[in-house]
């Protein structure tokens, strides 16, 4: 997740200079062809680049909007499970006075489950190879049961509520609390699910392509309805105005996809790290991680 208020002027031309050459490059063919070849034949209306500009815009925006939304859902499930773990473990906790040494190893071993789950979750997203930090927070035999399952962060979930049950049928969690732990885990359920479907639903390819044929098709006439009364400058013109509309529509497109691993996305690391640090602090256990650093100044991940 990008998290400077200011981009570099280095990083928009690394990022820009292929779409301003394309552009370029095809104002100019548009701009050869018309001359050379239609121009005798017909005078492109200026009615024609104004209309689809206008309507090239909406498309957009209602692109980006969805977009945005997408993106935005994405992170507030991963925010929402921050504030679920931290419930589950203070309730956990705090339920109960002078507890013995075996209830405080349970509640600890339910608890780190959880941390399990986040970065399970997190790797799961980003089809990560190594799972370090989930097999760090459970045992050998909880970690190959549940690596053998079709998704792990499910089978995480099973273990916890299976053992917050066996707590509660030997009273060492009492009824109220039980029903308030189980609804922070359906909630933690619910978050999962929000996630899996953010991931699993493609955002229909052809509004991708019908925007950049429309944008191409807009540039074209633009050069051509413009020609007359800019010569050469119709190519500068038209490069100027597609940029605007092409640049546009990829930071739409980068908001797509918010578990890539890439500058926009959900920055799921951090989240997790987070979850990891505020449990490990309630529990008083120590050393916490690090958090996750800065790149470049510009993002995390």
């Amino acid at each position: 997740m990008i998290i400077s208020t200011k981009i570099p002027f280095k990083r928009i031309v690394e990022v820009t200079w292929k779409l301003n050459l394309y552009t370029i490059v095809y104002s100019c063919f548009s701009y050869l062809v018309y001359v050379n070849y239609l121009k005798d034949h017909f005078t492109m209306s200026g009615a024609v680049p104004g209309i689809m500009g206008t309507a090239i815009a909406f498309f957009i925006g209602f692109n980006n909007n969805q977009a945005y939304e997408r993106w935005k859902e994405a992170r507030q499930a991963w925010g929402a499970l921050v504030t679920d773990c931290k419930s589950f473990t203070r309730i956990l906790l705090f339920q109960s006075q002078n507890p013995s040494d075996e209830i405080v190893l349970n509640k600890k071993i339910l608890i780190k489950r959880l941390i399990a789950l986040s970065y399970a979750q997190n790797y799961r997203l980003r089809g990560h190879a190594k799972w370090e930090k989930v097999s760090k927070y459970l045992t050998d035999s909880e970690y190959n049961w549940a690596k053998e399952k079709t998704h792990v962060p499910n089978a995480i979930l099973s273990l916890v509520a299976k053992d917050l049950y066996e707590l509660q049928q030997k009273d060492i969690i009492d009824e109220a609390n039980y029903l308030g732990i189980n609804e922070i885990l359906l909630n933690v359920a619910r978050r999962i699910g929000i996630t899996d479907r953010i991931k699993g639903t493609v955002f229909p390819t052809t509004y991708d392509f019908f925007t950049k044929l429309f944008i191409w098709l807009f540039l074209t006439a633009l050069t051509m309805a413009t020609e007359a009364e800019m010569g050469l400058w119709s190519i500068l013109n038209s490069t100027m105005v597609g940029f605007v509309f092409i640049i546009t529509h990829q930071v739409g497109q980068a908001l797509l996809n918010p578990f890539e691993w890439i500058r926009t996305g959900v920055p799921m690391n951090q989240i997790c790290t987070i979850i990891e640090r505020s449990l490990l602090e309630m529990l008083e256990e120590t050393p916490l991680p690090e958090m996750e650093p800065v790149i470049d100044g510009q993002y995390i991940m």
